[in-house]
C-alpha cells in the first residue's frame, strides 16, 4: 500500500478558511459567517479545481498546521532553556512587552531580544 487510507467519514465539508468549523456544502465555498466577517478580502479563485482535489489540498494544509503547532506545545520548558550558558544584558528592549529590561537573544525571532516574565508567559 502506497499511502495512508482515510477512514474519516465526512457528510459536510467545513469553511476552508482556518480556524472556521462551519459546515458547508462545496468545500470551495466560504460560509456565509466568513463572508459576512471578512468582506471584499475573500476573493474567489481563478482556478477551477475539483471539489474532491481541493478538499484533499485544505486537509494537507490542516495537517501541516497541526503539526508544526504541536512542535511547538513540545518546546521544552522556559526554567530549562535558561541554564548558565544564558546571557541576561541589561537595558534591553523586550519586543513582546517593549520595555527596557534585562533580556536574552530571543531564539525563535531572530535578533530581537525577550524578557524573563514574557518568556515565562509564552
Amino acid at each position: 500500500m502506497t499511502g495512508a487510507v482515510s477512514t474519516e467519514l465526512v457528510l459536510f465539508p467545513f469553511c476552508p478558511v482556518p480556524g472556521c468549523s462551519a459546515l458547508v456544502e462545496d468545500p470551495r465555498e466560504v460560509c456565509a459567517g466568513c463572508v459576512a466577517a471578512f468582506g471584499p478580502y475573500l476573493r474567489p479563485s481563478s482556478a477551477e479545481t475539483p471539489a474532491a482535489e481541493f478538499a484533499e489540498a485544505i486537509a494537507e494544509r490542516d495537517r501541516t498546521v497541526a503539526e508544526l503547532l504541536a512542535g511547538q506545545h513540545a518546546r521544552p520548558a522556559v526554567a530549562a532553556s535558561v541554564g548558565p550558558g544564558v546571557e541576561w544584558r541589561r537595558n534591553q528592549l523586550c519586543w513582546c512587552c517593549e520595555e527596557r529590561r534585562a533580556c536574552r537573544a530571543d531564539p525563535d525571532h531572530r535578533g530581537r531580544w525577550i524578557c524573563k516574565t514574557c518568556e515565562a508567559i509564552r
